[in-house]
């Protein structure tokens, strides 16, 4: 199956990626499809000359003082060239590949087509929903405006924080279809011999990381909905030493989810309830969050422990194995991005 959609590539690639990242969905599923997180094939440059060409009515040449044509990432949707601007900046260059807008379309009738037939010929298929999810994910990821907004946005937010890195937009050379941004170099956050061999510490990273995204929950309220290791960047600098020193590089800004004030209020509380093993703040949260008569195995789902030790989890069980998972209630794994987030 992974074959076929590296062969179709575009929106094929995409949603498998999406699929292959949500614990909500059989294991079978991840396992397979999960190869497909670091196997988007590169197109030659000579195909994207004409997404310049529409988009700025000038040549690549014209536009940079200088332009790798070798792509240094792929992904399902762009890819990403080095360059460099008139004035000496160092760039990196995201390309949308041609094609995708009028192909979109397309391409997602099909999908709820074949998911609407695997409901019926499997009545235990329970996913149809994924494609209007999936569907609404990528029209926000194929306008990198949007993108250039969530990573200006983030930028502010944590203009505070030294140790966090949002590349810098140059919207002057940015459309929907091509984004110019700030070139910046580091390792894959999950590279543990790389950060030793930097004099990065593990735990130090795995800290900060925590921190920024619990600011981004608690505090504001805008969350990165893609945190993959390729996504997140290490950057040693030299010029501070001690435990911090080093930067978290965070890229790729498409996807956001915005969380309301009501829903921070009560992830808080139920957060505080599980630490200070609160039974009834728990189940009052829980069931605020859509949780209802499951409420009382949120400590078992979110830090692996009960209140009690005598607790049944027979039911917790039977659950596991039913749970059919819809958009709006907390799934296995209390993942962000399916907690129902409308006030």
């Amino acid at each position: 199956m992974h074959t076929t959609m590296l062969e179709i590539r575009g929106f094929y690639i995409k949603a498998g990626q999406s699929v292959a990242s949500m614990h909500q969905v059989p294991k079978e599923f991840v396992s397979t499809l999960s190869v497909l997180q670091d196997k988007a094939s590169f197109w030659s440059f000579k195909d994207l000359e004409v997404v310049f060409l529409e988009e700025f009515g000038k040549d690549v040449k014209e536009l940079f003082e200088a332009f790798d044509e070798q792509p240094i990432a792929a992904a399902s949707l762009a890819q990403v060239h080095r360059g460099f601007l008139k004035n000496g900046q160092e760039v990196a260059v995201k390309v949308q590949y041609p094609g995708l807008q009028k192909q979109f379309a397309t391409d997602i009738a099909t999908m709820a087509f074949l998911s609407k037939a695997l409901a019926w010929i499997f009545p235990d298929y329970q996913f149809e929903w994924l494609v209007g999810e999936f569907e609404k994910n990528v029209v926000r990821e194929l306008d990198f405006t949007q993108e250039a907004d969530n990573a200006d946005r983030t930028a502010k937010s944590f203009a505070h924080n030294r140790n966090v890195r949002i590349p810098r937009i140059f919207r002057e050379l940015s459309t929907k279809r091509v984004l110019t941004m700030e070139f910046m170099e580091g390792c894959k956050i999950d590279d543990i011999k790389s950060l030793e061999k930097a004099g990065v510490d593990p735990k130090e990273v795995a800290s900060l990381l925590a921190a920024i995204f619990a600011e981004m929950i608690f505090c504001h309220g805008f969350v990165h909905g893609d945190p993959h290791p390729g996504n997140l960047l290490v950057h040693r600098d030299p010029s501070r030493s001690g435990k911090h020193n080093f930067d978290i590089v965070i890229l790729d800004h498409g996807l956001y989810r915005e969380l309301g004030e009501k829903f921070r209020t009560n992830y808080c509380r139920l957060w505080r309830a599980l630490i200070l093993l609160d039974a009834d703040e728990i189940s009052e949260t829980g069931r605020n969050l859509g949780a209802g008569q499951y409420a009382r195995y949120l400590p078992v789902i979110f830090t692996g422990r009960a209140i009690s030790r005598y607790e049944d989890f027979s039911e917790l069980i039977m659950l596991f194995r039913s749970i059919k998972c819809p958009r709006s209630s907390i799934c296995v794994g209390g993942e962000i991005p399916v907690v129902s987030t409308r006030s």
